[in-house]
C-alpha cells in the first residue's frame, strides 16, 4: 500500500466558528440544501456524529458517484477542527483504500480565517494516482468550500451564535463533543 499526503491552505473573510459549523456541524442539512444538484442528503447511519460515527453522502441520480461513507475520527468543536476518512463508495475508484483527512478552521487577524485541509490518501497495492486525480477531488471540495463561504457572505447572521447546541439535530447530537 502505498500512502502519500496532500496539505492545501485557503483563507476566508468569513470567521472559524462560522465556517466550522456550516461546513462541518451542520453539512448535513446545509449542504444539501445550497447543491441540491449535486448531493441528494447526508444521513447518519452509526453513532451519535462524534467521533467513530459513520455518515453517508448521498449523490443525486445521474452522477458518476452515487455515495460515500465517512467515519469520524474526532472532532473538536472548540478548537475548530476536524478529522474523518473517506471509507466506502465509488470516489475511491478501487484504487484507494481511504482518504484520511484533517482540517482545520483558525482565526486571522482581520476577522475571517485560515482554512488547512490535509488529505492522505491510501493506495491499494502499487497503484499510483495521477495528478489529474488528486486534482478532480480537491476541486469538487474547493467548489462545496466556495458555496459555503459565498452563502455566509450573503447571509451574515447564518450561524454567527457561538452556540453549537441550536445545531443539534435527532440523528446528529454531539453530546460526546459538548461535556
Amino acid at each position: 500500500m502505498g500512502v502519500f499526503t496532500v496539505t492545501d491552505e485557503y483563507t476566508s473573510p468569513i470567521s472559524p466558528a462560522r465556517l466550522f459549523k456550516a461546513l462541518i456541524v451542520d453539512s448535513h442539512n446545509l449542504i444539501p440544501k445550497l447543491m441540491p444538484q449535486a448531493v441528494k442528503s447526508i444521513e447518519i447511519f452509526e453513532g451519535d456524529g462524534g467521533a467513530g460515527s459513520i455518515r453517508q453522502i448521498n449523490v443525486v441520480e445521474g452522477n458518476q458517484v452515487k455515495c460515500s461513507k465517512n467515519r469520524v475520527d474526532a472532532l473538536d468543536l472548540e478548537n475548530f477542527s476536524y478529522k474523518y476518512s473517506l471509507i466506502e463508495g465509488d470516489v475511491l475508484m478501487d484504487k484507494l483504500e481511504k482518504i484520511s483527512y484533517d482540517v482545520k478552521f483558525e482565526p486571522t487577524a482581520d476577522g475571517g480565517s485560515k482554512n488547512t485541509m490535509t488529505s492522505t490518501y491510501y493506495t491499494k497495492g502499487n497503484i499510483v494516482l495521477t495528478e489529474e486525480e488528486i486534482k478532480e477531488g480537491k476541486e469538487k471540495s474547493l467548489a462545496m468550500y466556495k458555496v459555503v463561504e459565498n452563502y455566509l457572505m450573503q447571509n451574515p447572521e447564518e450561524y454567527a451564535s457561538l452556540e453549537f447546541s441550536s445545531l443539534i439535530k435527532n440523528k446528529y447530537v454531539y453530546k460526546n463533543a459538548l461535556r
